[in-house]
Formats: structure tokens, C-alpha cells, sequence
């Protein structure tokens, strides 16, 4: 599933998007969603770009910090809010 139509209003170059959408396909493949209007594709994506726009370009780090993330089961984050962490 295509990552470029969840980075609209986010500014990453090629390499990043790249690295972002290996990832996000991944990460729905892992969580078996093929819908890009289920709830849970955003949030993953939403994640993803979390991730990498702490910095972090490498797609299996990418997977891995959703992975994490949500094996941890935490609250999901309201939209538009920023996460804030312990």
C-alpha cells in the first residue's frame, strides 16, 4: 500500500519516503490491513512518520518502532496532538 497519500502537509526527501514506504507495506502486511481507510493503516503510517521525522531513515528500524509500538498496546494518541513520553 502506497505511503505517499499520508504525507500530505509532511516534507521528506526521496530516500525518506522510500525508507517510510518499505516500511509502511511491511507494517500492513505484518497487520494484515489492506483498506487505506481503516483507522489503524493511519495510525501506523502516522507512526512511521513519527519516526522518521525523529530521524530515523532506515525502513527496518522504521517497521520496528511501529512493531514495538504497538505490541506495547499504548493509548493512541489524539490526532493533531503531539505524544508526549515519560
Amino acid at each position: 500500500m502506497p505511503m505517499r497519500p499520508f504525507l500530505a502537509g509532511h516534507a521528506f526527501d526521496d530516500d525518506a519516503v522510500a525508507a517510510m514506504g518499505l516500511a509502511f507495506d511491511r507494517a500492513c502486511r505484518a497487520f494484515e490491513l489492506v483498506d487505506r481507510e481503516n483507522p489503524v493503516t493511519k495510525i501506523l503510517a502516522h507512526k512511521i512518520i513519527e519516526a522518521a521525522q525523529a530521524g530515523e531513515r532506515d525502513p527496518d528500524r522504521l517497521y520496528e518502532a511501529v512493531r514495538r509500538w504497538a505490541t506495547r498496546r499504548e493509548p493512541l494518541p489524539d490526532a493533531g496532538r503531539p505524544v508526549k513520553t515519560a
